[in-house]
């Protein structure tokens, strides 16, 4: 019997909200970068295995969640359900080496099933308590981006119900802007719980990371790295601020 490929990473640009950067190439990791506006440049995605034009999900869910699909249910992408490990970065970071990633994905190939997935802890806040504080503080002093991407959504609620499941001192605090996992049913099962999250309460997925973790008894291993800048990547913040506009995340 033949083996899985190893490694997909996957990336989704929808609405323009990032500009298209190059990724270097590696014989370990398949790189795919999935889009739904006019092809990218070839120099702008230099290193990119394969570019994918979408003209799915639905078409009446706004520019963000559209895009959102690629990241929670990246199983059910045709193009990379037959790999072994799966890879999710955003587009807001730049690589300057994808090493890291096959290194990692082989020690998590030994560890037990429910810690074959590493993700980064957040950089600055630890808890999903912290961060709904924090964002509710930042929209009532007006500020300007995370009004626009969560002022309307259902966030209090949400937490009511996340907090009713579990404590606050072990739904601890991570980035969904990269992350590793074992392509198997039990992380299919998290990734589709995190995505039933989104269409029941909203956008801000990294409230709903941890629990959905827990639930599954998932314990992922922590890659000490800060997300604004290391060895591997640094994050670029996205070129546009307005999420809901109509042609726009």
């Amino acid at each position: 019997m033949s083996q899985k490929p190893r490694i997909a990473l996957v990336s989704a640009n929808f609405g323009l909200i990032d500009e298209p950067r190059q990724i270097p190439e590696s014989s370990q990791i398949r790189t795919h970068y999935y889009f739904d506006s006019q092809m990218p440049s070839a120099e702008s995605v230099s290193g990119w295995d394969l570019l994918v034009p979408c003209d799915y999900p639905r078409r009446d869910w706004s520019p963000r969640l559209r895009s959102r699909y690629f990241k929670h249910q990246i199983h059910r992408l045709k193009e990379v359900r037959d790999f072994e490990y799966l890879v999710w970065a955003d587009t807001s970071l730049k690589f300057v080496s994808l090493d890291f990633i096959s290194e990692t994905v082989e020690l998590l190939r030994t560890n037990p099933v429910n810690r074959r997935m590493a993700i980064v802890p957040h950089p600055e806040r630890k808890t999903i308590e912290e961060e709904y504080e924090f964002i509710t503080a930042e929209i009532a002093k007006g500020n300007e981006y995370l009004a626009l991407r969560y002022a309307e959504e259902r966030m209090s609620e949400q937490m009511a119900e996340l907090l009713a499941t579990g404590s606050r001192s072990t739904f601890k605090l991570f980035c969904g802007t990269f992350w590793i996992l074992e392509n198997s049913s039990l992380y299919h099962q998290f990734l589709n719980d995190w995505w039933d999250q989104n269409l029941k309460w909203g956008m801000m997925d990294q409230l709903s990371f941890s629990p959905m973790l827990e639930k599954h008894q998932i314990v992922p291993e922590h890659l000490e790295l800060c997300l604004w800048q290391n060895q591997f990547f640094s994050y670029v913040p996205h070129q546009n601020v307005l999420p809901e506009s109509p042609t726009r995340i």
